[in-house]
């Protein structure tokens, strides 16, 4: 996406220059990754899949807490019977030689 698709998309009224610092840090983080260029405009695609930013972003907010244990046992406890089903068969699996 250029800034432009990007500033087009979001529902808030953002100014271009505002789009592209965003993009330019983006980038700089390894979040978003701007395409070589011969010219302008330059376009920009994820680094990172969704699923990779969204579990950086959760151990980051962990690795936040003095207390990892408090905040594991109340994110287990809120989670949905087939969510806690899927996050065992996961520890099995990293479990496993």
């Amino acid at each position: 996406m250029t800034a432009t698709d990007v500033q087009e998309s979001l529902d808030v009224d953002l100014a271009y220059t505002t789009v592209m610092t965003t993009l330019s840090r983006l980038d700089g983080k390894g979040i978003v990754r701007r395409l070589p260029s011969t010219g302008r405009p330059h376009h920009y695609v994820p680094s990172v899949s969704e699923d990779e930013l969204i579990a950086s972003r959760m151990m980051d907010l962990l690795g936040a807490t003095e207390d990892r244990t408090a905040v594991l046992a109340r994110f287990l406890g809120s989670l949905r019977e087939d969510d806690r089903d899927v996050l065992r068969k996961a520890l099995r699996r990293k479990s496993q030689p």
